[in-house]
């Protein structure tokens, strides 16, 4: 019953199982602290709110995006895919010109950095408190002509 790839046996215990590690890049390996907000895959620059919800809509809980608010252009906004929807939270700035998201955010320098932060941990933003950033939906397709590209499980 448990010899499936999905689950490998301890060494040193036959009885003791546990799921190996998961294959494929994590959310925090795609998230590069020191590249430039521009440079980052998930950022989409320019795309409306209706749009990123297209994009999150093909995807699973945990999804999300960077993208230049529709409002304020010199903002930037994070969409993401919840199990009621949709998210669209705006970073703002402090006096010291740092990065917040919502109210219990800690401060952080860049929004590279905070996206970082929070792939590893619950956001702070009522609505989303179970909620990782765990699957950035990054601009370009995989191939010509397929759907919006979204993370495999």
């Amino acid at each position: 019953q448990f010899d499936s790839a999905e689950w490998e046996r301890t060494p040193g215990s036959a009885k003791e199982l546990r799921r190996p590690p998961p294959r494929g890049p994590q959310a925090a390996e795609r998230v590069g602290p020191a590249l430039p907000l521009e440079k980052q895959p998930w950022f989409h620059g320019p795309l409306s709110r209706a749009d990123a919800e297209n994009l999150l809509s093909l995807c699973k809980e945990g999804s999300y995006l960077v993208r230049l608010s529709e409002t304020s252009p010199q903002d930037c906004s994070l969409s993401l895919r919840s199990s009621q929807g949709f998210l669209h939270l705006k970073f703002t700035r402090t006096r010291e010109n740092q990065l917040v998201l919502g109210q219990h955010s800690g401060p952080f320098a860049s929004v590279p950095e905070l996206v970082l932060h929070y792939s590893s941990r619950p956001l702070p933003v009522q609505g989303a408190e179970h909620l990782a950033l765990l699957y950035p939906v990054v601009t370009q397709s995989p191939c010509p002509g397929a759907p919006a590209p979204c993370p495999s499980p």
